[in-house]
């Protein structure tokens, strides 16, 4: 535990499992509407930035992208579930800057940031 884990609810480094549920959900969340953007995928690698995968390297973004593929969403949660709160905030903010990328969030976004506000709360 680090000094400050009182004040970000507990561990601030994304593991790899964690990084590759995060954009396994990500990706979900901006095709959920029909129209995966140039927008969407901004603010896809833009959280995952944030969450501390910053690699320069394409092929170490397309083997991240290959592992969420193989992900199942149940699965997903689950890691992203058994995170800590200040994980669980950079993932929602994530989550709601992909669903509003293109300026709307429309109702099967709106759902799915419901849903997973839901589950990411338990």
């Amino acid at each position: 535990m680090g000094l400050f884990d009182w004040w970000t609810g507990g561990d601030t480094k994304f593991t790899r499992k964690e990084h590759t549920a995060l954009a396994a959900v990500l990706m979900n969340m901006s095709m959920i509407d029909g129209d995966f953007d140039k927008s969407e995928s901004k603010e896809m690698i833009i959280c995952l930035d944030v969450a501390g995968f910053n690699s320069t390297n394409v092929s170490d973004f397309e083997n991240l992208i290959t592992s969420a593929q193989a992900l199942t969403p149940d699965k997903s949660v689950q890691i992203l579930r058994g995170m800590s709160r200040y994980k669980k905030r950079i993932s929602w903010l994530g989550l709601k800057a992909v669903a509003n990328a293109d300026g709307r969030i429309d109702k099967n976004e709106d759902k799915l940031l419901s849903i997973l506000q839901v589950l990411l709360d338990k």
